[in-house]
């Protein structure tokens, strides 16, 4: 996870009204009199560049130069592998479900952007908390985590980027937080602190149990997602160990079928995974003996179509997939006869070519982007 950055001392009111469609369990904040709008008349300088128009761009964190303390944001475009540096005061919290707004947090602060980065605005700000960890829930809806400390449960929230209405869905002292969000369905993924519980929550609060029987591990600091949603299918891929096994599989399920394997890794464990944007391929990685492994998989018959090894690689593979899911972007380590290189790789999943794009030192790829 990215650091915060130091804190400003910006101050947003909080409104009075609570939305309807919240769990009747919610608690209003403490109001004020003045409620933030999407379009605030006062645009706040936070050090965000806008990206150039029509280009793809792989978004990373990189250790400051000025200070070791801090992460700055940059991106790259790995057709002209020039990078430009995007921020050095607010981290990436994605981009809406219409791809329309760009979420960012930094300063005690939630910001929201157009999708180039362009039109920076605050829409919440509390010095209460020391940073924050927000989702999308839908293009108007914002679910945040709000942490008081990196060693106390948070506390959870909901936020209307339209009205500026800030509700509490759950306090610290309920041991959860928010791990994700299923934007198609308006659910979100609620992660037990520290048991290993994981419930699915409806936009009305409506708690699912689908996933009792499975041990799923939580970490709201985890920068990858143990549990996705695959649309066209309809099911969940997660990763878990079913009661009684002590090992870690990648499990398929719908909501009316029994859970299956669909990849078992045997001892070795597995690191990350992703879905490809169309759906049609997982990447994941895992630590052997060996070295690391980075596996290609069809999501329609379970077959493994890339096996790509990395003997050399220092950390564990983190990486992301490219728009048009031909490429996996991934962060290395290698040892080379006299000293440690690192940067970021593309792969190519058809042939495997894999071309250096950056030498830097990646803290963490975050993202591969289509800027319109």
């Amino acid at each position: 996870m990215l650091f915060v950055s130091a804190c400003m001392n910006l101050q947003v009111p909080v409104p009075t009204s609570t939305p309807t469609t919240l769990p009747a369990t919610a608690a209003v904040m403490q109001t004020a009199t003045e409620i933030p709008s999407i379009a605030p008349t006062k645009h706040l300088t936070v050090g965000v560049t806008p990206f150039p128009p029509s280009a793809d761009y792989i978004i990373y964190g990189k250790v400051s130069t000025e200070d070791k303390r801090t992460i700055w944001m940059w991106a790259i475009n790995p057709v002209k592998p020039m990078t430009i540096l995007i921020s050095k005061s607010v981290d990436p919290s994605g981009w809406s479900p219409s791809n329309k707004l760009w979420l960012l947090t930094g300063n005690q602060s939630i910001y929201i952007a157009d999708a180039n980065g362009s039109n920076v605005r605050m829409i919440y700000n509390s010095e209460e908390y020391q940073f924050f960890t927000p989702f999308w829930l839908t293009d108007d809806v914002i679910l945040f985590n709000a942490f008081k400390d990196y060693f106390l449960p948070p506390d959870l929230y909901s936020l209307n980027v339209t009205t500026g209405i800030v509700t509490r869905l759950l306090s610290g002292t309920s041991d959860y937080f928010i791990e994700s969000t299923f934007p198609s369905e308006k659910k979100w993924l609620r992660g037990g602190w520290p048991q290993p519980t994981v419930h699915i929550v409806s936009e009305n609060g409506e708690v699912e149990k689908f996933f009792d029987g499975f041990l799923i591990h939580t970490d709201p600091f985890y920068s990858g997602l143990r549990t996705q949603q695959i649309k066209t299918l309809d099911k969940y891929l997660f990763m878990a160990q079913k009661q009684g096994d002590p090992n870690t599989k990648l499990w398929l399920a719908g909501e009316q079928e029994i859970p299956q394997v669909f990849f078992d890794p045997g001892n070795d464990g597995i690191d990350r995974f992703e879905v490809s944007p169309d759906e049609r391929y997982v990447a994941l990685a895992y630590n052997t003996l060996k070295g690391e492994l980075l596996y290609i998989l069809s999501l329609e018959n379970r077959q493994i179509l890339y096996a790509r090894d990395y003997p050399h690689t220092l950390s564990n593979i983190k990486f992301v997939w490219s728009p048009d899911s031909q490429s996996i972007a991934f962060q290395y380590s290698e040892r080379t006869t006299s000293d440690v290189e690192e940067g970021i790789k593309i792969m190519d999943i058809k042939t495997g070519q894999t071309t250096v794009i950056s030498k830097d030192d990646v803290i963490e790829i975050l993202d591969w982007r289509s800027i319109n």
